[in-house]
């Protein structure tokens, strides 16, 4: 898998065909997860940008619904849930704004 920050956000599966992330949201969340460069994002931090200063109450259910639809198009090892908050756990020379950083 492939995922490209530099220019429009992509995730590309082993064949080179683009993984549909789906909306804004998840793209999102993908974004700030391939900048955090493998470290974890707090849910705090996800909810913040996902939503400003004023998150819905539905907030945690809808990041979770999020995390879940992606955890299905990226495989379940990809995203992952520490103590700290969620981590893409991808190999930094698949990442481009790692490679040619």
């Amino acid at each position: 898998m492939r995922f490209s920050l530099l220019g429009p956000l992509q995730v590309l599966d082993d064949d080179g065909s683009t993984i549909d992330l789906g909306g804004r949201q998840p793209r999102l969340m993908i974004a700030m997860l391939l900048v955090a460069d493998g470290r974890s994002v707090s849910v705090d931090s996800l909810i913040d940008v996902l939503w400003g200063d004023e998150p819905p109450a539905s907030a945690m259910g809808t990041l979770h619904s999020n995390v879940s639809r992606l955890r299905r198009r990226l495989g379940s090892q990809t995203l992952v849930l520490d103590d700290y908050g969620y981590r893409l756990r991808v190999d930094p020379a698949d990442v481009d704004h790692l490679r040619f950083g």
